[in-house]
């Protein structure tokens, strides 16, 4: 299972929280649905924010390494998992 998908099953339970019998209906209906609810967040989240960033700086002092790179290896994550639910 993809990570898209995972994304876009957790949507749709979370939907369907006060019918829980309703969930494998609305997912076979509405499945396309939330695939593209959940790549649109995913690709929103390509960008880390400024507190995402200083959380790896603080962590990463003690290592040595710099925001820079972890903005690119978040990036790279996020992309590989975009194109995963492309189907690239």
């Amino acid at each position: 299972m993809t990570l898209v998908e995972k994304m876009a099953r957790a949507m749709c339970a979370h939907d369907c929280r006060t019918v829980p019998e309703r969930e494998a209906l609305e997912w076979e209906s509405e499945h396309e649905f939330y695939l593209g609810f959940a790549l649109a967040v995913l690709k929103a989240m390509r960008e880390p924010s400024d507190v995402m960033v200083r959380a790896h700086a603080e962590e990463a002092a003690d290592l040595g390494t710099w925001p820079a790179q972890a903005i690119a290896d978040w990036q790279a994550m996020i992309d590989a998992a975009i194109k995963e639910a492309e189907g690239e």
